[in-house]
């Protein structure tokens, strides 16, 4: 995954950003990640996602 993301020019996530793991209703990604970036004068914004993407089996 991480050598797809380096082609990409992916900067903010890491291979170790993503955690696989079962659920119910099968595999599930998980990706937690937080970013901040400083704008002007001492102003930064920070993001922070918590995502979770069902991966479902290509018919």
């Amino acid at each position: 995954m991480q050598k797809r993301f380096d082609i990409g020019y992916v900067d903010n996530i890491t291979a170790r950003d993503l955690k696989i793991r079962n659920d119910r209703g099968g595999r599930v990604l998980d990706l937690v990640y937080q970013d901040e970036r400083d704008l002007f004068y001492g102003l930064s914004v920070v993001l922070k996602v918590n995502e979770t993407i069902p991966l479902t089996p290509n018919p």
